[in-house]
């Protein structure tokens, strides 16, 4: 049994659900999904579970699958015990991400394990790109008539999608982590677009569509573009993978819409830079043929 630990926004779920998957397909067995961090949310900005909108191929975890992984909680909690003395006598079956490092002995990983960590970047799952295009598609029940009637207009066009992120990466401590790109960024990608797609239109997705309408050129990004608004995240995920191209903030939600895209000849823009610390930054983040500006 393979157990991912999922935490964070939906973006961040996908990471996580993405290389559990990779390493239950190459064993073929089961992977269970660790919900528990949505009950114990401390000091982050309030999370739901949100992979269950989509057709994924796993079961959430019981505290007795977590035990048949771990061990008991009174085992668990010896060996922290032992940990912190410097003992190391139990068998632990959880892996544990180190930082940015990509970590490749974990997609060759035989047995029972517990996944904890982000782990953003694409190598941990690109084996099994197809199947995770097939499994991570919105369930037809939460397709909503406005929902079809948008997707239809965003597949007829040169659709181009925008993510601004502000929320909390402007409010609390997150912001001490990430920032906002800046407005130059995006003028920068639009104007690339433009010089690249005949006839582009552009579809606007942000926690903050009034800084949009208030700060974005509507000379430079058309008439007929679309603040979107009116729809879950999860949706607005979908809408703008079905963008042929996509213009990201630093940002896990944007970056899985445009991974998700299945357009052969998307242009996918993201930032040079991803944290407010130049320490911080991981360079495998962002796949190679991505442009970074």
């Amino acid at each position: 049994m393979v157990v991912s630990r999922l935490k964070g926004g939906l973006g961040n779920q996908l990471f996580q659900y993405a290389i559990g998957r990779q390493i239950a397909y190459k064993q073929d067995c089961e992977l269970k999904l660790d919900l528990s961090y949505f009950t114990n949310q401390v000091n982050v900005t309030p999370r739901e579970y949100k992979l269950g909108f989509f057709s994924i191929k796993a079961d959430i975890a019981t505290p007795k699958d977590i035990s048949k992984v771990l061990g008991s909680p009174l085992i668990r909690s010896l060996r922290r015990r032992c940990w912190k003395w410097g003992i190391d006598i139990f068998k632990w079956n959880q892996k544990d991400e180190n930082g940015f490092e990509f970590q490749p002995e974990l997609l060759n990983y035989k047995g029972s394990v517990l996944m904890n960590g982000y782990w953003q970047n694409d190598d941990y799952f690109s084996e099994i790109r197809d199947v995770i295009l097939t499994e991570i598609t919105l369930k037809s029940e939460n397709l909503t008539s406005l929902y079809i009637e948008n997707i239809n207009d965003i597949e007829q066009s040169d659709s181009v999608s925008i993510h601004i992120r502000r929320g909390d990466y402007v409010t609390n401590k997150v912001s001490s982590i990430f920032f906002v790109c800046p407005l130059e960024y995006y003028i920068d990608a639009i104007t690339y677009i433009k010089k690249r797609v005949s006839k582009p239109k552009f579809y606007i997705f942000s926690d903050d569509l009034d800084w949009c309408k208030d700060n974005l050129d509507i000379e430079l990004i058309g008439n007929d573009a679309q603040f979107v608004s009116g729809y879950q995240d999860y949706e607005d995920l979908w809408l703008m993978s079905k963008c042929k191209h996509q213009i990201i903030a630093n940002s896990s939600f944007s970056w899985w819409a445009a991974w998700l895209n299945k357009n052969t000849n998307k242009i996918v823009i993201a930032p040079e830079n991803w944290f407010k610390n130049a320490d911080l930054q991981n360079q495998h983040i962002v796949p190679t043929d991505w442009l970074r500006l």
